[in-house]
């Protein structure tokens, strides 16, 4: 019952209606995700979990504002350098029109029921032993 439900609601929904915009993603994409993975790892988390170590007193998280406060600056100061040369000219990946709705609803549960699956044996395996 559920799962007609379910089909019914995914064949009447118009996708193209969704608001948001889409951009262009290429290898600019992957070294930037790269890059603010690292300095992440640097600052110790996102920009909220830093705002709420200088709250808490600390001082690290002082110096990844800093950061945050320069890339933010040079950013939009050379946004149109990087937009004009890379950004524009990269091929736009928009994933509805390669793959359908159902399936990524479908592989996205399974690959979230598996990591649960995972995070609950490693933590099992911790306690024992």
């Amino acid at each position: 019952m559920a799962q007609t439900q379910l089909r019914g609601l995914i064949d009447t929904m118009d996708y193209t209606l969704i608001p948001g915009a889409i951009n262009p993603v290429g290898l600019h994409t992957m070294i930037g995700a790269f890059i603010f993975g690292i300095g992440m790892t640097i600052a110790g988390g996102c920009a909220s979990g830093v705002l709420m170590r200088i709250g808490e007193g600390h001082v690290l998280p002082w110096v990844a504002l800093l950061g945050f406060f320069i890339g933010t600056t040079l950013g939009a100061k050379n946004y149109s350098f990087w937009y004009d040369n890379i950004i524009s000219k990269a091929r736009v990946v928009y994933f509805p029109e390669h793959i359908s709705l159902e399936v990524v609803v479908i592989v996205q549960i399974i690959v979230l029921v598996g990591l649960y699956k995972l995070a609950a044996w490693y933590e099992k395996k911790s306690v024992q032993g």
